[in-house]
């Protein structure tokens, strides 16, 4: 068994101090079978542009498009979640198969009625399986 924690740890003028920490446990049932278990944060400081950008397209001297930046953005952050199995019968065949869960924060996006920044949550459910012959 092996646990293994770390962190990445930023500041950015942007989006402030961002800890990117990250904790995994692994388990060798056997020398052919491995499980794990993950939960990681990630993070995307916002950019110059996602903060201060100000621009507009003008088509017949009316506005067509603005974007404006928003000075009060957020880091975007993901809390992911993973669990996996990996077995390999013989020396030329091996599968696996992870699951895994990913909560989004502060997602940037546009609103309506433009210009408008809103900060947008999701999650993202996925399921993953894979089998090697050689």
């Amino acid at each position: 068994m092996y646990f293994t924690l770390g962190a990445r740890l930023e500041y950015n003028t942007f989006g402030k101090f961002q800890p990117e920490p990250t904790a995994r446990l692994l388990v060798l049932p056997s020398e052919r079978q491995s499980a794990w278990i993950a939960v990681s944060r990630a993070a995307r400081n916002p950019t110059r542009f996602d903060t201060a950008v100000n621009e507009r397209v003008f088509s017949g001297g009316s506005t067509f498009l603005s974007v404006d930046g928003n000075p009060n953005q957020k880091a975007e952050n993901v809390m992911a979640y993973e669990i996996g199995y990996r077995a390999a019968p013989t020396d030329k065949f091996s599968w696996d198969i992870a699951a895994y869960i990913n909560d989004y924060h502060n997602l940037q996006g546009f609103g309506n009625p433009a210009p408008r920044s809103i900060a947008a949550t999701a999650q993202l459910r996925g399921f993953g399986a894979c089998a090697v012959c050689q």
